[in-house]
């Protein structure tokens, strides 16, 4: 059996760095907040009909195109927070099918609860990481990975 684990580990931050980390989780956001409301508009005017995973991250070319401060953030943060908001939007589906409270997806707001992740393409060397598009960053190692 695979057993997939997630850590936690704070990061040893120079002078500058903070700012790069709250524009990356800021342009999760916007994806993710544009997403909801493209489908919401569908799901208003068609019933449970909205768009699938594959079909929003199509989308996510074309939305770059449109606001240049999308290019800066690595594509797999984005596409990680759009597969998050389909997750979330299934989460609802199935709830609202069992009699359930529903609970429909909300808009992020700025600075409650920012995150973002890097499914892949990260580094572990000691106690320093390698963030795509950040750079290398030392880490309290608290625990063994």
């Amino acid at each position: 059996m695979l057993i997939r684990r997630g850590y936690r580990f704070r990061l040893k931050l120079r002078d500058g760095d903070e700012q790069k980390f709250v524009q990356f989780a800021g342009c999760c956001r916007f994806v993710w907040n544009k997403a909801l409301t493209y489908q919401d508009g569908l799901f208003k005017a068609e019933g449970e009909k909205i768009l699938s995973k594959t079909k929003l991250l199509n989308l996510l070319p074309e939305w770059k195109n449109e606001h240049p401060f999308l290019r800066e953030a690595h594509s797999q943060i984005l596409q990680q927070s759009l597969i998050d908001l389909d997750r979330a939007y299934q989460n609802f589906f199935r709830r609202l099918k069992q009699g359930e409270d529903p609970g429909y997806p909300r808009y992020k707001k700025k600075f409650v609860h920012d995150s973002f992740r890097f499914p892949q393409g990260f580094k572990v060397e000691g106690r320093h990481i390698y963030l795509p598009k950040l750079g290398w960053f030392r880490f309290y190692k608290s625990q063994d990975i």
